[in-house]
């Protein structure tokens, strides 16, 4: 057979501290330590919101009810818009005119005002 034999001799010299603590938190960052720590703080560190974050945690994700509850809210959105751009209820939305600053402060004013 073959036989190998490596022998390795030196000495260290220089030591750089500023290089270590590099390494270690390159270690560290890679290693995903600092989203842990967020996770942990945002989970149980937070008192009433730590409890708003665990309870979105834990609930399940359904893609038809988002879909349906995004599709709703776009429909609700341009029966809104059609509204206050003087209920043209015929024409396509993007053949209407857009909302003037003075018009979009008028209706604001008209929900927000005293009566």
């Amino acid at each position: 057979g073959v036989t190998v034999k490596a022998k390795v001799t030196g000495l260290l010299e220089d030591f750089d501290w500023r290089k270590v603590m590099s390494s270690f938190v390159q270690l560290m960052v890679l290693s995903q330590v600092p989203s842990m720590i967020i996770q942990i703080i945002a989970l149980y560190g937070l008192g009433f919101t730590s409890d708003v974050y665990r309870r979105a945690r834990r609930r399940v994700f359904s893609l038809r009810a988002n879909v349906q509850n995004s599709m709703a809210k776009m429909v609700f959105a341009e029966m809104g818009f059609r509204a206050m751009s003087g209920g043209n209820w015929s024409e396509p939305t993007a053949a209407l005119p857009g909302l003037s600053k003075r018009s979009l402060c008028r209706h604001v004013n008209g929900v927000f005002g005293e009566h």
